[in-house]
């Protein structure tokens, strides 16, 4: 189970809503956003952001038109912690695994079986318990949808580098006689430049501020939860 809240601006001020989600509706709801090319970002919890804008004409008065941001935060009952490597191991052989992956009897305990491979009984119990592994009325044992956006959004970590601020020209490579001011900042320059990079590997982006690289950090991330999205979850 998840719970959403849905945050959005109008004209009466802000107004904030809860509601109960199965993982159905969870499912269906970041489909759905993707398809209508919302901003969806998982999260390291198991969850999900989904932020869109929506443009109506104001009553009041003929031809404006107002911009409301909306969100829908989607949070599980049972948050995913930090997995291990041999969490993310276990988890990666469930998933591979698919149909194959099934709960069975081994000295009166539950294992997750995937073939000839097997999950020790004491981790299939922890991973139930836990929320990362379902359990199907036919005895197929299978991923949660907060275990899967878990381990997306884990491996998308991203951070952005702090700026140079003041330094000599030379140190940078340029050809200036920097800042032509009295005091301690003369003959220096400025670089508010800031690098914004992820543990995947695949974003590696320069950006004039900080600012700037938070965004295109934010972007990266998005981009790939909606990649995720409409090749794991639709499928």
């Amino acid at each position: 189970m998840f719970r959403t809240t849905l945050t959005h601006n109008n004209t009466a001020g802000t107004e904030v809503n809860d509601a109960p989600y199965t993982e159905a509706h969870a499912r269906t709801a970041l489909i759905r956003a993707v398809r209508r090319g919302y901003d969806v970002e998982a999260t390291a919890a198991g969850g999900a952001f989904i932020t869109w804008a929506r443009l109506d004409l104001d009553p009041r008065e003929d031809g404006r038109v107002l911009r409301h941001f909306r969100g829908l935060t989607i949070t599980p009952d049972k948050p995913v912690g930090k997995l291990t490597p041999t969490q993310s191991e276990d988890l990666d052989m469930i998933e591979q695994a698919g149909e194959r992956a099934r709960i069975e009897q081994e000295g009166g305990r539950d294992v997750i079986r995937c073939g000839f491979l097997r999950v020790p009984p004491g981790l299939t119990a922890r991973y139930r318990d836990r929320g990362y592994v379902t359990v199907e009325e036919d005895g197929r044992a299978r991923l949660t949808l907060a275990a899967l956006l878990a381990r997306h959004a884990q491996g998308h970590v991203t951070r952005t580098t702090a700026p140079a601020g003041w330094g000599r020209p030379a140190d940078s490579g340029l050809i200036t006689a920097g800042l032509n001011k009295p005091g301690r900042r003369a003959g220096l320059t400025y670089s508010g430049s800031s690098w914004a990079v992820c543990s995947c590997a695949e974003l590696t982006a320069c950006a004039d501020t900080r600012e700037g690289a938070r965004f295109k950090a934010r972007e990266h991330r998005c981009a790939m939860t909606a990649a995720f999205v409409t090749a794991r979850l639709t499928a």
